[in-house]
């Protein structure tokens, strides 16, 4: 009998106790961690799906320009306004728009006004002397 008194005054001791209570603390920490890390693990996995569907959105979209590239409507279109070439028979007519214009003849005014100035100024000696020597 004192092999039953040993085996339960062990498990009624002090020592037993605190033993029993830093194995659950560890386990429960360990456990704790443990899910904190899946829990981590599962929010890269949905920002890693995430990121790979909108690469392969983009992916097809640059598929379809790739398709487009190749087509001979795109070549034809490149050669016509990079390289300024045209089709036989074909002439080409470029149509500046009304801000050019505006500006183009602003531009030509102010000119104008200028040498009639210089032209117009002080006498004809003078006149002689700024034109061949101011210019």
């Amino acid at each position: 009998m004192s092999s039953k008194n040993k085996s339960h005054g062990l498990l009624s001791s002090k020592i037993f106790a605190l033993l029993s209570l830093f194995i659950l603390i560890f386990l429960g920490v360990s456990l704790s961690r443990e899910l904190l890390s899946n829990r981590q693990l599962d929010e890269n996995v949905i920002s890693l799906k995430d990121e790979m569907n909108v690469l392969e959105s983009k992916n097809k979209e640059l598929g379809g320009l790739i398709s487009y590239f190749n087509t001979a409507d795109f070549v034809e279109q490149e050669a016509r306004t990079k390289l300024n070439l045209q089709k036989l028979g074909e002439r080409i007519i470029i149509v500046p728009s009304s801000t050019e214009q505006a500006v183009s003849t602003d531009q030509a005014k102010q000119k104008t006004e200028l040498v009639w100035n210089d032209v117009t100024a002080g006498s004809n000696p003078e006149r002689w002397l700024n034109y061949f020597f101011k210019h």
